[in-house]
């Protein structure tokens, strides 16, 4: 595949890498759209000049990349997906959602996260398994 002047030889780390860029751009997206639905397209501002939505945008990228990896979510064929990706898929996304569960639930005396509605992470726990 050639991109500008790059050549990208289709080779199983560069479709990887592909995989795991494009997962951070659909985590990012559904961090911001978890936010619009639970706040009814008016988010507030404190959840922006606080940086809120970017530290769970990092923190959910950072628990759900290599719990992903680990659970081999890049590894297999996305032409032949059955059953049993999806509940690898499943798996890797609610274990995810433990384990940033937990870090948030111990980390609730820094001030970012004063006043988080946990419902965000529902939605994006949902959204994210779906895309």
């Amino acid at each position: 595949m050639k991109i500008g002047n790059f050549i990208f030889k289709k080779t199983a780390l560069t479709r990887t890498l592909f995989f795991i860029v494009f997962d951070v751009v659909l985590i990012a997206l559904s961090v911001f759209l978890a936010f619009l639905l639970r706040f009814d397209n008016k988010i507030p501002l404190e959840y922006f000049s606080t940086e809120t939505i970017q530290k769970i945008f990092f923190l959910t990228t950072v628990f759900c990349l290599p719990v992903f990896y680990f659970f081999r979510l890049y590894s297999f064929s996305w032409s032949y997906v059955g059953t049993q990706e999806l509940l690898s898929l499943f798996k890797a996304t609610t274990t995810a959602f433990i384990l940033l569960g937990i870090a948030v639930f111990f980390s609730e005396d820094f001030p970012g996260f004063t006043g988080l509605p946990r419902s965000v992470f529902f939605i994006s726990y949902f959204l994210i398994f779906f895309f």
